[in-house]
């Protein structure tokens, strides 16, 4: 499956691979818009959404299969509440979970339960010399196996007594060292993920599918499914859209420092290729031009006597006073909105009685620091006599009992504060999700179970398919109760990778007259024209092997273009066509320039691949051959954390024209072929 081997995970490049390691693919569509920038209402009003600012849309999504996640650490760790049931004890039990880590060297932390005072209790973790070792209370057992960076590796420890050489550490689905293990744990310390006892050695990467049983599991293989919670499971998180516990004891988890990240960055090939309507999509918001970036509706009437507003969303920002969505009684005016109160620190929901800030009918507070980094179901509703909060399908704060009706709102504004005196610095920095207003329904009665399955609809019963449990779900309304149903689902550019959305800047967009496979390619013209993606950890390729590879197509030559690149003016990596029609890798202050011309009006397949660390470990290919090879090692790190382009240069200067079809970021050196197909998206 994921063998240590990078040899043994090599394909061609057009063959299946392991889906896992593949950070970026951007594919088109003709069914949706051109562009990235026009938002629909999916109710049957189908209402004009007014776009202002940079907001885009894509493939992620919270909707993403359960299991298919990780959560990445950097100087960062989770905290899980002890409980009678969390500990050990004496007996037998097994922790498994999958692992890649970002670099190599160093004592990474998987995760601990214990003191550091003694030091008691337990820890499992990758030592500075790459193997994986599981320590008991202050004496280890160590494998034999070193593990490379930048690899899925499922990993394991399993008690099956307490006598001697009875534990048993395993990777990849096979033995990779015993020891004895005869301590109580009887712990009462909180277990930690990312980091050990002392909050220190933490884990630098991605830890996924963590599951901590009170049995002696069976380990023969490497599962090629994410895991479940069976009976003896005691503990299962880092596969979900969220930081939760997915076993029957639901420990609590709260971030114990720094910004752990939920990532649809996962180890394994999805049974199936992203589609807008099994998955939905979102909006995201750079949070540019203070309140100037957001999503706006025209002035309807959306007071009724009861009501329920839903969506979810992802923090990638520093939040400081920023609003999720604002229903206003008219531009710049007061409703009610959802929004971070920077001075108390509070994700609250405000409630107004009138066009003015003095007529506060109440508002429902929360800590917002629990929901960083994470997808967080959001749902305000009204029932007719109470105001209610819900976060992830637990109701938060203090519900306001009050008859008292918010005023008759008009405007909706979606990513920023409508009102001008707050609205300065208030916009949105991160992503929406199947943001829904129905009218004259609660939907929500009482805590529930988020909507998981399928994006919701604008029907209550249709809705209903998207719950694992509809307990506490009113279902019984008609579609015409929905009012506005934004699913962000209209991208004509996107990542099939599920990782990143995409902007389309100047007139980038899908084309329909020119392209390598039927029936769309990526469209450049040349003058202002490229697509960006904000920075996440998966496009940051560290020092490790990579392949970037795609279809171009120059309408005219003569030119330097860029095809895709990131850093800056001095750092970071690009792959463009020089002046003279050359393909050129720039890393860093240098070049590795192919040597063959490359004329217009024809497609060309580009790769570049980095494999290893010896001379020559840097290559060029063109249409399946190697067009330039390193002259030396290149050992460049490029873990920027700048903007992504694709039809520019490193710093959005040097525009295509021209098109693009199949556009990959791979975390290994793949064997390269010049693809007969286009690329498979699973």
């Amino acid at each position: 499956m994921f063998a240590a081997s990078k040899s043994g995970r090599a394909a061609a490049s057009g063959s299946v691979v392991p889906f896992s390691y593949v950070p970026l693919l951007l594919e088109t569509t003709s069914t949706n818009g051109q562009q990235n920038n026009t938002f629909l209402d999916s109710s049957t009003n189908n209402y004009t959404i007014t776009r202002t600012g940079a907001v885009t849309q894509g493939s992620v999504t919270p909707y993403w299969p359960t299991g298919q996640w990780s959560n990445y650490f950097s100087s960062s760790y989770l905290s899980v509440a002890d409980s009678a049931s969390l500990r050990f004890g004496s007996g037998n039990f097994t922790i498994e979970t999958w692992v890649f880590r970002t670099a190599s060297g160093a004592t990474h932390t998987i995760a601990c339960k214990g003191s550091s005072a003694g030091p008691t209790g337990w820890v499992f973790q990758i030592s500075s010399a790459d193997k994986l070792v599981f320590i008991d209370t202050s004496t280890s057992i160590t494998g034999t196996t070193s593990l490379a960076a930048n690899t899925w590796y499922y990993v394991a420890v399993v008690r099956a007594g307490t006598g001697s050489s009875q534990t048993t550490l395993y990777l990849n689905g096979a033995s990779d060292g015993t020891g004895t293990s005869a301590t109580t744990f009887s712990q009462t310390d909180a277990m930690r993920i990312g980091t050990d006892r002392s909050a220190a050695n933490g884990f630098a990467g991605y830890v996924s599918n963590l599951r901590l049983s009170n049995t002696n599991l069976t380990i023969s293989s490497t599962p090629t499914t994410p895991l479940t919670a069976l009976g003896s499971t005691i503990f299962l998180s880092c596969g979900y859209n969220r930081f939760v516990d997915g076993s029957t004891l639901a420990s609590a988890i709260t971030v114990g420092s720094g910004t752990p990240q939920v990532q649809a960055f996962q180890p394994f090939s999805p049974t199936a290729s992203y589609t807008a309507a099994a998955y939905g999509g979102s909006g995201y918001f750079d949070g540019a031009n203070t309140s100037n970036t957001h999503l706006r509706s025209p002035s309807v009437s959306y007071t009724n006597p009861s009501f329920t507003v839903e969506c979810w969303f992802y923090f990638t920002g520093n939040p400081s006073g920023q609003a999720i969505f604002d229903f206003a009684a008219a531009a710049n005016g007061y409703g009610m909105f959802a929004y971070i109160d920077s001075s108390t620190s509070n994700l609250s929901a405000r409630f107004f009685s009138t066009n003015s800030g003095s007529s506060e009918i109440g508002r429902i507070d929360t800590p917002y620091a629990k929901y960083l980094s994470q997808w967080v179901h959001i749902a305000v509703v009204f029932d007719g006599t109470t105001y209610k909060m819900y976060l992830n399908g637990v109701s938060v704060g203090t519900p306001i009992s009050s008859a008292t009706q918010v005023v008759t709102l008009t405007t909706l504004t979606v990513g920023a504060r409508s009102d001008a005196t707050v609205g300065s610095g208030s916009a949105w920095v991160g992503y929406l999700s199947n943001f829904r207003y129905v009218r004259s329904t609660a939907v929500y009665t009482g805590n529930f179970t988020p909507p998981l399955l399928a994006p919701l609809t604008t029907a209550g019963s249709t809705s209903a398919a998207s719950y694992s449990s509809t307990t506490n779900v009113n279902t019984s309304f008609a579609s015409s109760n929905t009012v506005l149903l934004l699913n962000c689902t209209n991208a004509g550019i996107y990542d099939a990778a599920v990782q990143n959305n995409v902007t389309t800047v100047g007139d980038a967009q899908a084309s329909t007259t020119v392209s390598k496979w039927s029936p769309t390619s990526m469209k450049f013209d040349g003058t202002g024209d490229w697509l960006t993606a904000v920075d996440n950890p998966q496009l940051q390729l560290g020092t490790g092997d990579f392949t970037i590879d795609g279809w171009v197509y120059l309408s005219a030559t003569g030119v330097a273009y860029g095809i895709i690149s990131k850093g800056t003016a001095s750092t970071g990596w690009s792959v463009n066509v020089t002046s003279g029609n050359k393909l050129q890798f720039s890393y860093t202050a240098s070049n590795l320039t192919g040597a063959t011309s490359l004329a217009s009006a024809t497609w060309y397949y580009f790769a570049v691949v980095r494999s290893g660390s010896a001379t020559g470990n840097l290559k060029v290919y063109l249409n399946g051959s190697v067009d330039a090879t390193s002259g030396g090692a290149v050992t460049d790190n490029f873990n920027q954390t700048s903007t992504l382009y694709v039809g520019a240069d490193r710093i959005g200067t040097s525009p295509l024209n021209g098109y693009l079809q199949d556009v990959r970021v791979t975390k290994y050196a793949r064997t390269i072929t010049t693809p007969t197909a286009a690329f498979p998206t699973r």
